[in-house]
């Protein structure tokens, strides 16, 4: 079972997605904004993922129109 974030209520996002970061136990805003600043870096790595992902398909499309 997965741990549950005390400020949520929900499964914890960290160890949903295997980062090695343990939940916090009491829920804090000083927690909140740890957890704030995670998910905000986790988004920008995820946004900068896809952007990849789409270079590369246009790159694939435009190979596939070359030949």
């Amino acid at each position: 079972m997965k741990p549950i974030c005390p400020i949520t209520k929900e499964p914890c996002f960290e160890a949903e997605y295997g980062v090695p970061r343990p939940c916090v136990e009491n829920a804090t805003l000083d927690s909140a904004a740890v957890c704030i600043r995670r998910l905000r870096k986790t988004n920008l790595e995820m946004a900068n993922e896809i952007a990849a992902l789409d270079e590369l398909i246009e790159q694939l499309k435009e190979n596939k129109q070359q030949h």
